[in-house]
């Protein structure tokens, strides 16, 4: 061999050794060691958070309320509670949306200010002061409405509630 072979033999294995050399340090590799099962911890526990937060509440059982005739045709319950969602608001803020046909059956859908949308049928009484759905139209709905005029007896009118788009 010749001098220059054996320099370059030399250095490459001096230059091998320092390489191995620098692989050799076990704090890193512990190090990296405790980060990896950190991480794997951290997963563990998040992904247990969320499956917690995914379970449902338990439901609750209402009692069921007896049938009344003249309660249902009223549309008050026997302890005097409203059972329609849209008398609790005057029929000025209540919006009529749309209509529904079905096996020739027209239903009304009518939206409250905080922009929940009920059905109604004919004979259904919505707003506060008692107006009964007289006809369901396509653009329209007719409620018969009841009113006092001062000193005079109780007044039936029709009141028109046009579709809002």
């Amino acid at each position: 061999m010749t001098v220059r072979v054996k320099h370059y033999f030399l250095l490459s294995l001096l230059g091998l050794t320092l390489l191995l050399s620098g692989c050799g340090d076990q704090t890193r590799l512990h190090q990296l060691q405790v980060y990896i099962t950190q991480l794997k911890e951290a997963a563990t526990h998040k992904k247990n958070a969320e499956t917690r937060l995914l379970q449902l509440p338990k439901p609750v059982l209402y009692a069921p309320l007896g049938y009344s005739g003249s309660a249902n045709r009223d549309n008050i319950s026997s302890q005097g509670l409203m059972r329609n969602p849209l008398q609790a608001y005057p029929l000025k803020v209540l919006r009529f949306v749309g209509t529904l046909t079905r096996n020739n059956h027209i239903s009304a859908y009518i939206m409250t200010p905080d922009n929940m949308v009920y059905q109604a049928n004919s004979g259904d009484t919505i707003g506060d002061n008692d107006n009964k759905i007289v006809k369901i139209n396509v653009d329209h709905i007719e409620l018969s409405e009841k009113y006092i005029e001062t000193g005079k007896k109780p007044v039936t009118r029709i009141v028109t509630m046009q579709l809002k788009e």
